[in-house]
Protein backbone atom coordinates (compact mmCIF):
# COMPACT_ATOMS: atom_id res chain seq x y z
CA UNK A 1 0.00 0.00 0.00
CA UNK A 2 1.53 3.44 -1.04
CA UNK A 3 1.93 6.48 1.50
CA UNK A 4 -1.26 8.09 -0.13
CA UNK A 5 -4.41 7.06 0.04
CA UNK A 6 -7.51 6.58 -2.71
CA UNK A 7 -10.51 7.95 -1.00
CA UNK A 8 -13.99 7.77 -2.36
CA UNK A 9 -17.46 9.39 -1.44
CA UNK A 10 -20.87 7.74 -2.05
CA UNK A 11 -23.53 10.85 -1.21
CA UNK A 12 -27.55 10.65 -2.31
CA UNK A 13 -27.07 14.47 -3.37
CA UNK A 14 -24.42 16.74 -4.57
CA UNK A 15 -24.55 18.86 -1.56
CA UNK A 16 -24.07 16.18 0.86
CA UNK A 17 -20.99 16.26 -0.23
CA UNK A 18 -19.82 19.46 0.94
CA UNK A 19 -22.07 19.43 4.25
CA UNK A 20 -21.64 15.91 5.82
CA UNK A 21 -18.02 15.66 4.48
CA UNK A 22 -16.41 18.71 2.93
CA UNK A 23 -13.96 19.49 5.72
CA UNK A 24 -12.53 16.20 5.77
CA UNK A 25 -12.19 15.55 2.24
CA UNK A 26 -9.87 19.01 1.91
CA UNK A 27 -8.01 17.85 4.36
CA UNK A 28 -7.44 15.11 2.42
CA UNK A 29 -7.12 16.78 -0.74
CA UNK A 30 -4.40 18.91 1.19
CA UNK A 31 -2.87 16.22 2.18
CA UNK A 32 -2.12 14.99 -1.44
CA UNK A 33 -4.40 11.97 -0.71
CA UNK A 34 -6.51 10.93 -4.58
CA UNK A 35 -9.93 12.16 -3.33
CA UNK A 36 -13.54 11.52 -5.89
CA UNK A 37 -16.71 11.29 -5.20
CA UNK A 38 -20.29 9.62 -6.82
CA UNK A 39 -23.40 11.66 -6.26
CA UNK A 40 -26.45 8.61 -7.35
CA UNK A 41 -28.82 11.80 -7.59
CA UNK A 42 -29.58 14.84 -9.39
CA UNK A 43 -30.98 16.25 -6.06
CA UNK A 44 -33.35 18.51 -7.91
CA UNK A 45 -36.63 17.47 -6.17
CA UNK A 46 -35.40 16.90 -2.89
CA UNK A 47 -34.12 21.05 -3.16
CA UNK A 48 -36.15 22.84 -5.82
CA UNK A 49 -36.12 26.11 -3.83
CA UNK A 50 -35.11 28.74 -6.65
CA UNK A 51 -37.89 26.56 -9.20
CA UNK A 52 -40.79 26.53 -6.49
CA UNK A 53 -39.67 30.14 -5.50
CA UNK A 54 -39.95 31.62 -9.18
CA UNK A 55 -43.15 29.56 -9.43
CA UNK A 56 -44.85 31.94 -7.21
CA UNK A 57 -44.45 34.97 -8.49
CA UNK A 58 -47.11 36.06 -11.03
CA UNK A 59 -46.34 35.17 -14.67
CA UNK A 60 -45.11 38.42 -15.95
CA UNK A 61 -42.61 38.23 -13.06
CA UNK A 62 -41.36 34.69 -13.45
CA UNK A 63 -37.74 34.49 -15.07
CA UNK A 64 -38.55 31.71 -18.14
CA UNK A 65 -36.16 29.21 -17.74
CA UNK A 66 -36.43 28.59 -13.98
CA UNK A 67 -40.04 28.41 -13.02
CA UNK A 68 -40.64 26.12 -15.87
CA UNK A 69 -36.99 24.81 -15.67
CA UNK A 70 -36.78 21.15 -17.67
CA UNK A 71 -34.75 18.01 -16.21
CA UNK A 72 -31.97 18.99 -18.48
CA UNK A 73 -31.61 22.59 -17.08
CA UNK A 74 -31.71 21.38 -13.44
CA UNK A 75 -29.08 18.75 -13.58
CA UNK A 76 -26.99 21.76 -15.53
CA UNK A 77 -27.80 24.19 -12.52
CA UNK A 78 -26.90 21.13 -10.21
CA UNK A 79 -23.74 19.98 -12.23
CA UNK A 80 -22.20 23.94 -11.98
CA UNK A 81 -22.55 24.08 -8.50
CA UNK A 82 -21.00 20.95 -7.13
CA UNK A 83 -18.52 21.35 -9.43
CA UNK A 84 -16.94 24.56 -8.34
CA UNK A 85 -17.69 23.54 -4.88
CA UNK A 86 -15.61 20.25 -5.88
CA UNK A 87 -13.00 22.92 -7.23
CA UNK A 88 -12.68 24.93 -3.64
CA UNK A 89 -12.63 21.65 -1.57
CA UNK A 90 -9.71 19.90 -3.99
CA UNK A 91 -11.86 16.73 -4.95
CA UNK A 92 -10.47 15.28 -8.21
CA UNK A 93 -13.49 13.91 -9.81
CA UNK A 94 -16.98 13.85 -9.36
CA UNK A 95 -19.03 11.54 -11.25
CA UNK A 96 -22.66 12.05 -11.73
CA UNK A 97 -25.29 9.09 -11.62
CA UNK A 98 -27.93 11.31 -11.82
CA UNK A 99 -31.02 9.03 -10.90
CA UNK A 100 -34.02 10.81 -10.18
CA UNK A 101 -33.81 11.74 -5.78
CA UNK A 102 -37.11 10.53 -5.20
CA UNK A 103 -35.96 7.11 -5.22
CA UNK A 104 -37.76 4.79 -2.92
CA UNK A 105 -35.96 1.20 -2.87
CA UNK A 106 -32.18 -0.19 -2.85
CA UNK A 107 -32.10 -1.56 -6.06
CA UNK A 108 -29.66 -3.91 -7.90
CA UNK A 109 -29.01 -1.79 -10.79
CA UNK A 110 -27.70 0.94 -8.75
CA UNK A 111 -25.77 -1.12 -6.41
CA UNK A 112 -23.70 -3.03 -9.82
CA UNK A 113 -22.96 0.98 -11.32
CA UNK A 114 -21.80 1.83 -7.58
CA UNK A 115 -19.64 -1.25 -7.58
CA UNK A 116 -18.07 -0.81 -10.63
CA UNK A 117 -16.93 2.48 -10.18
CA UNK A 118 -15.79 1.47 -6.86
CA UNK A 119 -13.81 -1.85 -8.81
CA UNK A 120 -12.16 1.40 -11.62
CA UNK A 121 -11.37 3.97 -8.74
CA UNK A 122 -10.16 1.22 -6.12
CA UNK A 123 -10.46 3.28 -2.50
CA UNK A 124 -9.09 2.25 0.88
CA UNK A 125 -11.35 4.38 2.15
CA UNK A 126 -15.19 4.78 1.69
CA UNK A 127 -16.98 7.66 3.07
CA UNK A 128 -20.80 7.64 2.99
CA UNK A 129 -24.05 8.19 4.35
CA UNK A 130 -25.04 5.90 7.64
CA UNK A 131 -27.21 2.79 6.73
CA UNK A 132 -29.37 3.04 9.97
CA UNK A 133 -30.47 6.72 10.02
CA UNK A 134 -33.81 6.06 11.65
CA UNK A 135 -35.40 8.22 8.95
CA UNK A 136 -38.03 5.62 7.92
CA UNK A 137 -38.86 4.09 4.56
CA UNK A 138 -37.41 6.15 1.54
CA UNK A 139 -34.69 8.12 3.59
CA UNK A 140 -32.95 8.97 0.54
CA UNK A 141 -29.47 9.19 3.30
CA UNK A 142 -30.22 5.81 4.31
CA UNK A 143 -30.87 4.62 1.23
CA UNK A 144 -27.78 6.07 -0.17
CA UNK A 145 -25.48 4.45 2.66
CA UNK A 146 -27.15 1.32 2.04
CA UNK A 147 -26.04 1.53 -1.84
CA UNK A 148 -22.63 2.62 -0.91
CA UNK A 149 -22.09 -0.52 1.45
CA UNK A 150 -23.93 -3.55 -0.65
CA UNK A 151 -21.83 -2.13 -3.99
CA UNK A 152 -19.02 -2.61 -1.48
CA UNK A 153 -19.39 -5.25 -0.67
CA UNK A 154 -20.42 -6.77 -4.48
CA UNK A 155 -16.88 -5.55 -5.75
CA UNK A 156 -15.49 -7.08 -2.65
CA UNK A 157 -17.03 -10.75 -3.85
CA UNK A 158 -15.85 -10.81 -7.57
CA UNK A 159 -13.80 -13.55 -8.51
CA UNK A 160 -11.65 -13.98 -11.76
CA UNK A 161 -12.57 -17.44 -12.51
CA UNK A 162 -16.55 -16.01 -12.65
CA UNK A 163 -16.11 -12.60 -13.42
CA UNK A 164 -12.95 -11.96 -15.33
CA UNK A 165 -11.81 -9.36 -12.74
CA UNK A 166 -10.19 -9.79 -9.28
CA UNK A 167 -11.77 -8.35 -6.35
CA UNK A 168 -11.07 -5.25 -4.10
CA UNK A 169 -11.70 -4.81 -0.49
CA UNK A 170 -12.53 -1.41 1.05
CA UNK A 171 -9.73 -1.53 3.78
CA UNK A 172 -12.55 1.28 6.11
CA UNK A 173 -16.12 2.56 6.15
CA UNK A 174 -16.55 6.08 8.14
CA UNK A 175 -20.28 7.13 8.13
CA UNK A 176 -21.04 10.81 8.03
CA UNK A 177 -22.93 11.54 11.06
CA UNK A 178 -26.25 10.77 12.25
CA UNK A 179 -26.99 14.91 13.08
CA UNK A 180 -26.33 15.24 17.16
CA UNK A 181 -23.20 13.79 19.03
CA UNK A 182 -25.47 10.92 19.22
CA UNK A 183 -28.76 9.64 17.90
CA UNK A 184 -31.04 6.41 17.06
CA UNK A 185 -28.55 4.04 18.86
CA UNK A 186 -25.87 5.44 16.87
CA UNK A 187 -22.56 7.16 18.29
CA UNK A 188 -20.51 8.98 16.27
CA UNK A 189 -16.41 7.55 17.38
CA UNK A 190 -14.35 10.08 15.94
CA UNK A 191 -14.09 13.73 15.02
CA UNK A 192 -12.01 15.48 12.41
CA UNK A 193 -10.89 18.65 12.55
CA UNK A 194 -11.88 20.60 9.74
CA UNK A 195 -10.96 24.10 11.81
CA UNK A 196 -7.55 24.95 8.95
CA UNK A 197 -10.83 24.25 6.26
CA UNK A 198 -13.30 25.76 7.81
CA UNK A 199 -13.39 28.61 4.99
CA UNK A 200 -13.19 26.30 2.36
CA UNK A 201 -15.90 24.10 3.62
CA UNK A 202 -18.76 27.31 3.89
CA UNK A 203 -17.12 29.03 0.14
CA UNK A 204 -18.07 25.76 -1.23
CA UNK A 205 -21.57 25.51 0.10
CA UNK A 206 -22.16 29.13 -1.07
CA UNK A 207 -22.38 27.62 -4.42
CA UNK A 208 -26.01 25.95 -4.34
CA UNK A 209 -27.69 28.96 -4.45
CA UNK A 210 -30.89 27.14 -6.11
CA UNK A 211 -31.38 25.06 -2.72
CA UNK A 212 -30.78 28.35 -0.64
CA UNK A 213 -27.55 27.30 0.86
CA UNK A 214 -25.29 30.02 0.40
CA UNK A 215 -25.13 32.98 2.55
CA UNK A 216 -26.56 32.61 6.42
CA UNK A 217 -27.36 29.93 5.80
CA UNK A 218 -23.96 27.83 5.52
CA UNK A 219 -22.76 29.78 8.17
CA UNK A 220 -25.14 29.14 10.34
CA UNK A 221 -24.95 25.19 9.67
CA UNK A 222 -21.64 25.39 9.84
CA UNK A 223 -21.29 26.89 13.18
CA UNK A 224 -24.27 25.03 14.68
CA UNK A 225 -23.51 21.34 13.23
CA UNK A 226 -19.43 21.40 13.26
CA UNK A 227 -19.15 23.76 15.74
CA UNK A 228 -21.23 22.02 17.99
CA UNK A 229 -19.17 18.56 17.43
CA UNK A 230 -15.82 20.77 17.46
CA UNK A 231 -16.65 21.86 20.85
CA UNK A 232 -16.92 18.36 22.01
CA UNK A 233 -13.69 17.29 20.17
CA UNK A 234 -11.43 20.56 21.80
CA UNK A 235 -11.28 22.06 18.71
CA UNK A 236 -13.08 24.67 17.11
CA UNK A 237 -14.84 23.38 13.94
CA UNK A 238 -15.06 19.42 13.50
CA UNK A 239 -17.14 16.68 11.67
CA UNK A 240 -18.32 13.61 13.26
CA UNK A 241 -18.14 9.54 12.35
CA UNK A 242 -18.94 6.66 12.99
CA UNK A 243 -16.03 4.09 11.84
CA UNK A 244 -17.20 0.32 10.26
CA UNK A 245 -14.76 -1.81 10.87
CA UNK A 246 -12.95 -1.75 14.47
CA UNK A 247 -9.61 -0.98 14.78
CA UNK A 248 -6.00 -2.88 15.12
CA UNK A 249 -2.97 -1.44 16.74
CA UNK A 250 -0.09 -3.33 17.76
CA UNK A 251 0.25 -0.36 20.59
CA UNK A 252 -2.09 1.88 22.65
CA UNK A 253 -2.67 4.65 19.99
CA UNK A 254 -2.46 8.68 21.33
CA UNK A 255 -3.14 10.96 18.39
CA UNK A 256 -1.14 14.09 17.47
CA UNK A 257 -4.26 16.06 19.04
CA UNK A 258 -4.56 14.15 22.19
CA UNK A 259 -0.45 14.64 22.98
CA UNK A 260 -0.74 18.40 22.35
CA UNK A 261 -4.02 19.11 23.98
CA UNK A 262 -3.79 21.52 27.19
CA UNK A 263 -7.09 20.63 29.03
CA UNK A 264 -6.88 23.94 31.29
CA UNK A 265 -6.78 26.02 27.82
CA UNK A 266 -8.55 23.97 25.69
CA UNK A 267 -11.81 25.57 25.56
CA UNK A 268 -9.53 28.54 24.49
CA UNK A 269 -8.67 27.26 21.75
CA UNK A 270 -11.92 25.80 20.07
CA UNK A 271 -12.97 29.54 20.85
CA UNK A 272 -10.97 30.93 18.71
CA UNK A 273 -11.28 31.74 14.97
CA UNK A 274 -15.37 30.85 15.29
CA UNK A 275 -16.72 34.00 13.30
CA UNK A 276 -17.53 32.43 9.94
CA UNK A 277 -19.39 35.73 9.04
CA UNK A 278 -16.18 37.51 7.94
CA UNK A 279 -15.62 35.12 5.26
CA UNK A 280 -17.15 36.61 2.02
CA UNK A 281 -19.23 35.03 0.12
CA UNK A 282 -18.46 32.91 -2.39
CA UNK A 283 -20.07 33.24 -6.16
CA UNK A 284 -21.99 30.50 -7.46
CA UNK A 285 -22.42 29.45 -11.29
CA UNK A 286 -26.00 29.34 -10.72
CA UNK A 287 -26.12 33.44 -11.07
CA UNK A 288 -25.27 33.16 -14.27
CA UNK A 289 -27.18 30.13 -15.35
CA UNK A 290 -30.36 32.11 -14.05
CA UNK A 291 -29.54 34.59 -16.49
CA UNK A 292 -29.19 32.68 -19.51
CA UNK A 293 -31.96 31.57 -21.24
CA UNK A 294 -33.13 28.66 -21.14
Amino acid sequence: MTDKLRILGVFAHPADMVTEAGGALARHAENGDAVEVVILTHGGRIHPNIYVEESRKSEGEQQKGIADAGRDRVLAIKHAEMDRAAEILGIDKVHYLDYEDNMMTVHDEIISHVAEMMETIRPHILVAHHMGLGSGIGSPHELAGQIAVAAGTLASQRLSNLDKKGAHHILQTFFVSVGASQGFGIVNDLYIDITPVVSKKVRAMDQFVSQGYEGEYCRKTVMGHNGHWGSLAGVSFAEAYTRDRKEIHSLFPLTEHQKKKDVLTAHREYSKNTNLWTIPVEPSPTTDLMKAPA
